[in-house]
């Protein structure tokens, strides 16, 4: 009965982690994803400023 119960438990607790890191994974994923999209939604500047090269 106890290796039962500490089994469901390990097995419980295991599945607690992994639902919370892919929470986390997740979170992350959008975020990088967002940052993504802002950065690629500035136009991009054509013109080379050769003055900070001399």
């Amino acid at each position: 009965m106890t290796k039962y119960l500490t089994a469901v438990l390990i097995l419980t607790l295991v599945a607690i982690l992994s639902w919370v890191g892919w929470l986390f994974f997740e979170n992350a994923s959008v975020l990088s994803q967002l940052n993504f999209s802002e950065k690629s939604a500035e136009p991009l500047n054509p013109v080379l400023q050769t003055g900070i090269l001399q």
